[in-house]
């Protein structure tokens, strides 16, 4: 009986030191990995506000909306002539 409750106490004890130990070395001797994720989405916004603003100034092509509605239509009777 008492052999059993040495034995278990034992091996507590050594996976308790066992995992301190780890936490010990992992915390010393490795760097921390951190993401400023404030800063990257700061970032990408104001890549795209610069984006817009280049655009902003160089003429944008109008829009004809005949042209869409026939490019529409073209595609909805090939979808259509496609299916059985």
């Amino acid at each position: 009986m008492w052999a059993i409750i040495r034995s278990i106490a034992i091996s507590i004890i050594i996976i308790v030191i066992l995992h301190y130990g780890w936490e010990y070395m992992k915390n010393t001797y490795s760097t921390r990995k951190t993401k400023d994720l404030v800063k990257i989405q700061s970032e990408k916004y104001d890549t795209i506000l610069s984006e817009l603003l280049e655009n902003k100034g160089s003429p944008e092509q109008e829009i004809d909306m005949n042209e869409m509605e026939n490019d529409l239509a073209l595609f909805l009777e090939q979808s259509i002539a496609g299916s059985p």
